[in-house]
């Protein structure tokens, strides 16, 4: 079906998706120009030749022509599919629906998550974890991407994928994963002025279901939304729908132009994406001053050095002695905190030291005392394609392209193959004295078709890797600073 009687149809059928669907708001005001400009502009040229003459009939022609000039040039994008440009922007605007909905407020919920559901989510970050190349500074979302990976077990139709995916994610109660992640999600959203920290987690599907020749699942849609999950119906082939996925991104992590259109790496057998976000930006609990904060070195590991900024503040923290390297944690507003790991030795290598269990192990020793804390500034900022490191934890069949393992997706599966293209991952992590800014989207794409003084003093001069976390421990950001100044 061509670009154009794909229009055509979605214009006429208003996307084909279940009743009670909401068109999302249109932020863009659509002039009738193409042809009552003319109209009225031959309208007025006449008028002037009768009242004035031949000098304001040259005025006005020379103004027709440019007016024409710029419709020309307006409706030059949309010429391929002859039709006008008012035309063309009503039947894409009518392509992008919203199907269902989130309600998002600014209050602080504290629902209760299961000591099993985190100890999940922690096995899933070890196991991810593993998979990173430990030469570069790296950062990720666990939580995130264990959220979407189980938004994504809601469309798997085969039983290797679905036990592959159970197996990854530590259990196969599903209405514990629902409870959990519905729960998560509710309470990492959230604005308090007053402690100036916000947080907020997005999920949302994109789904096509003109490439898909059928509309989504009812069972697939309700498992979603019991998951604060967003759904919204588009078509691949127009611009501005891809554009809109986009916006969604730039409005969810606060930032304009986070990800890029290729970055998708949307093609023709593209039909349906999976997207979750984090935003994060709060205070220190005990706060850091830049007179303070002074010149020191980091060790690289590998026998050089840099000069970086270090912060600097004493803190009541718990510190745990693990042997040869040490955690700590500095505390954030509302119960969140980062947790530090590193060496007690700056020859020591905080990756050869910590063991797979490295979240969940007992510590040998315990105390919460005063710290001397000093900390690089850093800012960091990666895109990873994450395929290979969930296909390390286990989940590898949903990515294979000879196999149909996401048909649950559609209400009539009319795919011989659908598979996850790729899962990508990009974040942004910044830690200076005022506190920490978290950007991050985990995006996967489906593709288818037919065929203190006196107490400890610990200093990040070396590399180390961090862990922020929410009140209930579930894992938000894990990273590695190798060299903070990159």
């Amino acid at each position: 079906m061509s670009f154009k009687d794909k229009l055509k149809t979605a214009y006429s059928q208003k996307v084909t998706a279940p009743k009670g669907y909401q068109e999302i708001e249109e932020k863009v005001t659509i002039k009738k120009t193409h042809y009552y400009t003319i109209k009225t502009l031959k309208f007025s040229a006449i008028a002037a030749v009768s009242l004035v003459g031949i000098f304001v009939l040259t005025v006005a022609g020379s103004f027709l022509i440019s007016s024409m000039r710029f419709e020309e040039n307006a409706a030059d994008s949309v010429k391929k599919a002859r039709f006008s440009m008012y035309d063309t922007k009503l039947i894409e605007s009518a392509t992008f629906k919203q199907i269902n909905e989130v309600t998002y407020d600014t209050q602080k919920y504290n629902e209760k998550i299961d000591d099993d559901f985190v100890r999940y989510v922690n096995k899933f970050t070890e196991k991810t974890y593993a998979g990173f190349k430990k030469e570069n500074n790296f950062a990720y979302s666990p939580l995130m991407l264990y959220t979407q990976m189980d938004l994504i077990s809601l469309a798997l139709s085969t039983d290797e994928t679905i036990n592959e995916m159970d197996l990854a994610l530590g259990t196969n109660d599903y209405a514990l994963r629902e409870r959990n992640i519905y729960n998560a999600m509710l309470n990492n959203s959230f604005v308090d002025k007053t402690e100036k920290i916000t947080v907020q987690t997005k999920n949302a599907v994109f789904y096509d279901s003109l490439r898909a020749d059928s509309p989504i699942n009812p069972t697939f849609l309700n498992g979603l939304k019991n998951r604060r999950a967003e759904v919204y119906g588009l078509s691949y082939d127009s611009s501005y729908d891809v554009d809109n996925i986009l916006k969604w991104i730039d409005q969810s992590v606060n930032e304009d132009g986070f990800l890029k259109k290729d970055d998708l790496n949307i093609d023709k057998d593209t039909f349906m994406t999976f997207v979750s976000s984090l935003y994060f930006d709060s205070t220190w609990y005990e706060k850091y001053t830049t007179q303070k904060t002074k010149d020191s070195i980091f060790h690289l590991g590998n026998e050089y050095t840099v000069t970086t900024k270090f912060m600097n503040h004493v803190i009541f923290s718990t510190y745990e002695d693990f042997g040869d390297y040490v955690a700590v944690r500095d505390n954030y507003k509302n119960g969140y905190y980062v947790q530090y790991f590193v060496p007690k030795k700056v020859e020591d290598s905080i990756f050869d030291l910590l063991p797979d269990d490295f979240l969940s192990k007992e510590a040998n020793e315990k105390e919460y005392r005063p710290v001397s804390l000093s900390v690089p500034k850093f800012e960091t900022t990666c895109m990873t394609d994450i395929s290979e490191i969930i296909k390390g934890a286990g989940i590898n069949k949903m990515y294979d392209a000879k196999g149909n393992c996401l048909a649950n997706a559609c209400e009539t599966p009319t795919f011989s193959y659908s598979y996850i293209k790729s899962t990508r991952q990009k974040t942004q992590v910044s830690f200076n004295e005022d506190g920490t800014v978290v950007r991050s989207i985990t995006f996967s794409i489906v593709n288818g078709g037919k065929s203190a003084g006196g107490g400890y003093l610990i200093e990040l001069n070396q590399p180390f890797v961090y862990c922020i976390k929410d009140s209930s421990n579930l894992p938000l950001v894990l990273g590695a600073i190798t060299d903070p100044t990159k």
